[in-house]
């Protein structure tokens, strides 16, 4: 018995790392297993995500054609495409559009996208906690909250890696 809330994710962090992937490919090879496209909770990055990691890891040259090209329409437009005007290339040019930092801050955004899927399963795990809890299924519960320890554990371990990148970024910012 696991509730699965909305989530809310980081949609700066997840706009700004797939600009800098469609733009900048050579930023986010580092950092491509860092991030999975099931962490972003904004549908067309996580699918421009999952295709500049495919292309990358093919081999293939990463812009903007080529990652329209690998698209599918239900990707981006949803199941109702056909009765939409808007294109594949219209909406990964839209989403990329709103993406609003540098290359160099793809580390810190790819950090921060998995940071706030750990916090959001946190929540999920803390949530059904409470459904057990109140549900009177106690044996339940014991596995439940130890779930939420490690995920606590996990959400931690992220949001310090997030900031030590903040921190190198800030430096580096002032030195320059």
């Amino acid at each position: 018995m696991m509730i699965k809330r909305n989530r809310q994710g980081d949609l700066d962090a997840e706009l700004t790392l797939v600009r800098a992937a469609v733009e900048h490919p050579e930023a986010v090879v580092p950092i491509l297993d860092i991030v999975r496209p099931d962490q972003f909770t904004d549908q067309v990055s996580g699918k421009i995500w999952q295709v500049v990691q495919r292309l990358i890891r093919s081999g293939r040259p990463v812009d903007f054609d080529e990652v329209v090209k690998e698209l599918k329409p239900d990707d981006v437009l949803g199941p109702d495409e056909r009765e939409r005007e808007e294109t594949v290339a219209d909406s990964v040019r839209e989403t990329i559009s709103w993406g609003d930092g540098t290359p160099d801050e793809a580390t810190w955004c790819a950090l921060r996208i998995v940071a706030e899927a750990q916090r959001q399963a946190l929540l999920d795990v803390l949530e059904t906690c409470t459904q057990v809890v109140v549900g009177h299924q106690s044996k339940e519960a014991k596995a439940q909250l130890m779930e939420a320890l490690r995920l606590a554990d996990e959400y931690h371990t992220a949001h310090v890696e997030a900031m030590n990148e903040l921190v190198r970024l800030q430096r580096r910012s002032t030195s320059n």
